[in-house]
């Protein structure tokens, strides 16, 4: 079953391909349920242009009036997978849900250990219950709010949206207005680039960016992991000053730093070595 669903996908791909609004060196395979099955099985083959997969409640031999949430042939999908995973050399995002009656959750991670231990390359999502039968989230449009949000994560950690300016990427997922973009990037000084390429920005620029994006949030809470780190010491103060703002207005900051400079910007100090906590300390 996954050999002919795969021929049929990569049938539909080489159709798509000729469509002169289709890029067809940037194809990535969307599938649910026996859908995202069969997308695993289809990038196994290596189709030309294929970028990522992503796996929406993925499986076969589900069935929830015979056997709620366990799937006949668990072990031998496994072994499928693990098959797949020994050819498949592009990111796959695997998003299943707590309470799916089809695939259980403990399926999901079976499944996806075989994958990663074959040599596929992902990550894991398991959503906190959604419903009656967290296989619908895909399918309705309350889900949608949900599962975007781990899609468009993907998206962004595996750089699948080149196109993205600076400015596009600070734009609200809510919905927000474009000014709040351009404000961020002119905190960050930035706005000059707002119309470039992540390609055409330097390491330095893109970690401004990164920033201004948290700071168009307006987060209550801004987890920091060196966000100094590829800045010289007059844009890390820059930075600095802006999350010292964003603490006076009510916002909490926790900060990872191996520069001490910055770490005397914090209201607390915790030292770790090693792993342990060797000094905890609140400023006068």
């Amino acid at each position: 079953a996954g050999a002919e669903a795969a021929r049929d996908l990569i049938a539909s791909i080489d159709f798509a391909k000729k469509l002169p609004f289709v890029n067809p060196a940037a194809v990535i395979l969307v599938g649910q349920s026996a859908g995202g099955f069969a997308s695993l099985a289809a990038a196994s083959l290596k189709p030309a242009g294929l970028i990522a997969v992503v796996n929406f409640s993925g499986g076969r031999g589900g069935d929830p009036q015979k056997h709620l949430g366990v799937p006949c042939g668990a072990r031998g999908m496994a072994e499928t997978i693990g098959k797949f995973g020994e050819t498949i050399d592009v990111p796959v995002l695997w998003h299943y849900v707590e309470n799916d009656l089809f695939f259980g959750p403990e399926y999901a991670k079976l499944w996806f250990a075989a994958f990663e231990k074959s040599g596929g390359k992902g990550v894991l999502v398991i959503q906190p219950a959604f419903g009656k039968n967290g296989h619908s989230l895909f399918t309705t449009d309350s889900g949608i709010a949900i599962w975007t949000v781990q899609f468009d994560k993907f998206l962004k950690e595996n750089r699948l949206v080149p196109h993205q300016t600076s400015l596009s990427a600070n734009r609200m997922a809510a919905g927000e207005r474009k000014s709040f973009a351009t404000e961020a990037l002119e905190r960050v000084g930035m706005a000059h680039r707002a119309k470039h390429l992540p390609s055409q920005l330097s390491g330095g620029q893109q970690q401004r960016v990164a920033v201004a994006r948290a700071l168009a949030g307006n987060p209550a809470i801004l987890l920091a992991d060196e966000p100094t780190g590829n800045l010289d010491s007059r844009n890390g103060e820059a930075v600095m000053t802006l999350l010292g703002e964003l603490h006076k207005s009510g916002a909490t900051i926790c900060m990872v730093t191996h520069d001490e400079r910055f770490a005397q910007h914090a209201d607390r100090t915790v030292h770790l070595f090693d792993g342990r906590v060797v000094e905890d300390r609140v400023a006068a």
